[in-house]
């Protein structure tokens, strides 16, 4: 926990750092030139830059151009000035565009093909392509060479494929390719912005794309912060983090901050098995540590379609340190379009991939499973929905966490797997076994899970349906390990929870096995755990929930939604802790009131506001008091009632009952926001009626009250004000913009998807 927090201090300093700068340099892809000087707008360099960075220095490329080359950064900054690397102008342009998709060298020349074939085309090329655009449409690759033009499992076939063998792209084609394409591109450069022991960089407002292996590459590289970027647009991978030698010495990347980006691959092809073998074909991995990540954090970032991992840590080598001491939490995964994703992997040598912790991030719609194993990780408080077996593969993947070991060098032990929600996977939730490899597979808890109607659909009918926890110990290298407090549900009938020792077993049944080859197996129960909302992925409790109290109490200070984690006497089961039935004393200050009772024991106070439509209730045994600044919008309505505590139709967080009012400054104020619906991507406009000047605060909540974005404003002027506010990185749902004046206002917002 110490070093937890030390290190997140570190962090803060670092994304505060930039606010001191040396010279600023600009440029423009359309207007510039590399004969200005490069410090204004006006003077803009177009497409290098001219000069050598030193620390504290900031590059600003113009919003709405694009850039088609490779950048590559050694200079070190300091943590006092780092090196700044951004955009300019107007921000309802798009961002600037980094591309590294290029023609492919001599591909347009037709004296370059030659035939292999019946319509195969051959070009030698000493490198590949990574991903192949044809007149500006990708296409995707076969497995393997005979496997060109043959319709897999899926009646998708694979148009083209580089050989490393004999270094030659072959492409299918009824003509010369240089014929029948205008442009023939590809993601040429290994990685399009490179860092080599580039320390102290900030990477903010890019659309960054291409790259054979990552948009971003970084090789020991330290105290960088990466935000509010678009990556991995026809890239193999977003950023890649990994080792270099320097000075004769194997150094990793340390405390890199990955946050608020949009990893999004745009690979949609929906491929199958093949004759020679079953692979994924597409892209790999939208975070990749690679043998050399120490102490970085990966948080509120998007992750789409990804055909390997989100994010993987690799620690195989012991001549480096792996990837340790990592922290990936509140990010979004889904993969709706591809048929091979998996959300995470971990995979290293005892003391390589280790300290690493996964945590209220959201997994949806993926076909393959989490794979985090090395030793002494922690994967707590996720939640993991509509997991379905990859057409890709003939063995089955649509599991929540598939823990094993891949190598005769890898481990899978101390690690914990503890309060998450998994709902409605094809296979198990949780899949333990050795695939044939002696090292054991120990020490690992697995406790306080929620597991709902999962095993749905087993390949091949590899067991029986509505199984939650496969442990297949025929190689007897899986013992040793703790079954805690997990609550296993399956609307199937006569299912059972669990498969081991060769018998299925319901959960009490399988608790009662506590000792058999060393494991620990206690507090097991079945019962559907009564989820508030199912159809729209609430995974609140009922008041009436199994889960409720029944969990085994640990080292987790907050759930998913930052609720205190035990508030009455033991923990929840699963990824969310429902507060009490109601609470002693409730204020309410400044909160969008939910359609729902509120209660307390003795008393409520309240100036919190009845968004349109909203029909609350508040219940106390002694007084309701409503304060100034309390209001409520047209078609809303409060009922109000003293009377004893019962229990709430839906219980709120212990963050929403707690809630600080702000000092106000306005008196008037009319909201309007545009557009609305509107995309995830785009800038939000906020135009509000000022009648004097001061300054005021925004801020954006989630439908649970907790504050998602600040913004402060000094206006100096009165009347009809604007401001625009970026919508990245968020989710589907309901959203709240408040303004903080001698009145607060309340706006609804509602975000679409792509």
């Amino acid at each position: 926990m110490k070093t937890t927090q030390l290190f997140l201090c570190l962090c803060l300093i670092i994304g505060n750092s930039h606010l001191a700068k040396a010279t600023t340099y600009y440029l423009d892809s359309e207007d510039g030139s590399n004969q200005n000087d490069g410090l204004s707008p006006t003077t803009a360099w177009q497409n290098a830059i001219m000069t050598a960075l030193v620390p504290g220095d900031s590059v600003l490329y113009k919003r709405g151009g694009e850039w088609n080359r490779r950048w590559y950064f050694s200079v070190p900054a300091t943590a006092s000035q780092p090196i700044y690397l951004g955009a300019y102008g107007d921000p309802s342009s798009p961002l600037p565009i980094i591309s590294g998709i290029l023609p492919i060298a001599g591909a347009d020349d037709p004296n370059n093909w030659t035939a292999n074939g019946a319509d195969i085309w051959a070009l030698h090329l000493n490198r590949t392509p990574g991903r192949l655009f044809l007149d500006g449409e990708e296409y995707l690759t076969a497995d393997a060479l005979p496997e060109i033009g043959i319709p897999d499992s899926e009646n998708v076939q694979g148009s083209w494929y580089w050989d490393i063998n004999d270094s030659t792209l072959y492409v299918q084609a009824t003509q010369n390719p240089a014929l029948a394409y205008s442009s023939i591109e590809g993601s040429w450069d290994y990685a399009i912005f490179d860092f080599f022991t580039a320390h102290y960089y900030e990477i903010e407002n890019l659309d960054i794309r291409g790259g054979s292996g990552a948009a971003i590459r970084m090789f020991a590289t330290r105290d960088a912060e990466i935000s509010h970027c678009k990556l991995g647009n026809a890239s193999a991978s977003g950023i890649l983090l990994t080792y270099a030698n320097v000075d004769g010495t194997n150094q990793s990347c340390e405390r890199i901050s990955i946050h608020d980006n949009t990893f999004d691959s745009k690979f949609t092809f929906h491929y199958g098995t093949v004759p020679s073998n079953d692979t994924y074909r597409g892209c790999d991995d939208g975070i990749r540590i690679a043998h050399g990540g120490d102490y970085c954090i990966i948080y509120r970032n998007v992750f789409k379609n990804w055909g390997h991992n989100a994010v993987e840590l690799k620690g195989e080598f012991s001549t480096t340190t792996g990837a340790n001491y990592n922290l990936i939490y509140d990010n979004y995964i889904t993969a709706p379009d591809i048929p091979y994703a998996h959300p995470f992997g971990a995979d290293g040598i005892l003391g390589h991939c280790q300290f690493n912790e996964f945590y209220r991030n959201r997994a949806e719609h993926c076909r393959t499973a989490s794979q985090i194993n090395g030793n002494d990780n922690w994967v707590h408080h996720n939640i993991i929905a509509y997991i379905r077996d990859s057409p890709a593969k003939n063995t089955p993947t649509a599991y929540a966490f598939l823990i094993s070991v891949y190598g005769n060098t890898l481990v899978c032990q101390n690690n914990r797997y503890e309060h998450n929600t998994i709902v409605d996977a094809d296979e198990a939730a949780f899949f333990i076994r050795t695939y044939n490899i002696p090292n054991q597979i120990s020490g690992n808890i697995i406790q306080n899970n929620i597991i709902y109607n999962t095993g749905q659909s087993p390949l091949n009918n590899a067991y029986e349906i509505g199984t939650g926890l496969v442990i297949d110990d025929a190689n007897n290298g899986v013992d040793g390990n703790s079954y805690f407090n997990n609550l296993f549900y399956s609307a199937a009938p006569n299912a059972k929870a669990v498969y081991a020792y060769g018998n299925y077993y319901a959960a009490p049944d399988f608790s009662s096995l506590d000792g058999v080859d060393g494991d620990v197996i206690q507090q097991n129960q079945d019962g559907d755990p009564l989820f508030t909302n199912l159809s729209i992925g609430d995974y609140t409790l009922l008041v009436s929930s199994p889960a409720i109290n029944q969990g085994r109490n640990g080292l987790l200070l907050t759930d998913y939604l930052l609720n205190d984690r035990i508030i009455e006497d033991t923990t929840d089961i699963g990824a969310i802790e429902t507060p009490p039935n109601c609470f002693t004393d409730l204020q309410l200050d400044n909160v969008p009131l939910l359609n729902t009772t509120y209660e307390a024991q003795n008393s409520i106070t309240s100036r919190a506001y009845l968004p349109p439509q909203a029909i609350s209730t508040f219940k106390a045994a002694n007084s309701i008091v409503l304060k100034d600044g309390f209001s409520a919008a047209q078609g809303s309505s409060l009922h109000a009632k003293i009377e004893n505590c019962g229990a709430p139709n839906l219980r709120i967080s212990k963050e929403d009952a707690n809630s600080t009012a702000l000092n106000p400054l306005l008196t008037k104020s009319q909201l309007q926001l545009y557009p609305n619906p509107i995309a995830p991507t785009s800038e939000l406009t906020v135009r509000y009626d000022l009648p004097e000047v001061g300054a005021i605060q925004l801020q954006l909540l989630d439908i649970h009250g907790r504050v998602l974005k600040t913004v402060n404003k000094i206006n100096e002027s009165t009347g009809i004000q604007e401001l625009t506010i970026p919508m990245r990185s968020l989710l589907p749902g309901i959203y709240y913009l408040r303004i903080y004046g001698q009145a607060v206002h309340l706006g609804q917002l509602f975000i679409v998807g792509q």
